[in-house]
């Protein structure tokens, strides 16, 4: 007995896809009826939907019933011949699989009789978001040596999906500032001084999910008159 399964390599939140599961008989005697089960393991962040026999050319119908997570078949599959299982589901809408980025499905094949060991096979599917973000900044141009100042980052994600990995430089990159504190959105991030990584993924904006950071600093009084812009 030989499996194989199949699955887009791409897909996107709250769409529906199919995975198809193909079992071959490739042993000396038919399969008969009940004796084929299989067996499809549904990765998290997806919802269940339906399954039925996958029709396509060089395939019989092996009447599968059952599910999930397993479907037994109401048909003998003869010696050489191939029947598959269409199991349809619908990935959540769920920000953290922006993260995650991957489905992986799981389909195991097993025969009570002919006794045979039980086949396994997987496919990958990515989730892909489509995050749109820009960022805004606020504050003095450039500071003398010594001086204090403070500017405002506003981060928006405009979507469609949630922006994950955002991760904001600040600070004049050539100078050594000295921050004297950070106010905003600061719970939302990690890191500090130049870097800041957001630690969960940013909503899309819906006139609320927008991240502002207020960064207070100091330039050394040893600051090159080059380093005293930021961007």
């Amino acid at each position: 007995m030989a499996i194989q399964q199949s699955a887009p390599s791409h897909t996107n939140l709250g769409a529906r896809y199919s995975t198809i599961i193909t079992v071959t008989n490739t042993g000396a005697a038919p399969i008969g009826i009940g004796d084929l089960t299989l067996q499809s393991e549904l990765p998290a962040g997806v919802t269940f939907l339906g399954a039925n026999d996958a029709i396509a050319a060089g395939l019989v119908a092996c009447g599968f019933s059952g599910g999930p997570p397993a479907w037994t078949n109401a048909n003998p599959l003869l010696v050489g011949a191939s029947c598959a299982l269409n199991v349809q589901v619908q990935v959540n809408a769920d920000a953290s699989l922006c993260e995650k980025g991957l489905l992986v499905t799981t389909a195991t094949a097993a025969l009570s009789s002919p006794a045979a060991a039980a086949a396994q096979a997987s496919s990958l599917t990515q989730v892909q978001c489509a995050a749109d973000v820009s960022i805004t900044q606020s504050g003095p141009p450039s500071l003398t040596p010594g001086g204090t100042g403070s500017f405002t980052l506003t981060m928006t994600n405009h979507g469609p999906d949630p922006a994950c990995g955002v991760e904001i430089q600040a600070l004049p990159q050539n100078a050594a500032p000295i921050v004297l504190g950070v106010s905003g959105d600061v719970a939302a991030y990690a890191g500090g001084g130049r870097t800041w990584r957001r630690t969960a993924c940013l909503p899309a904006a819906d006139g609320a999910n927008i991240d502002t950071l207020t960064i207070a600093y100091r330039l050394p009084t040893d600051t090159p008159a080059a380093a005293m812009q930021h961007c």
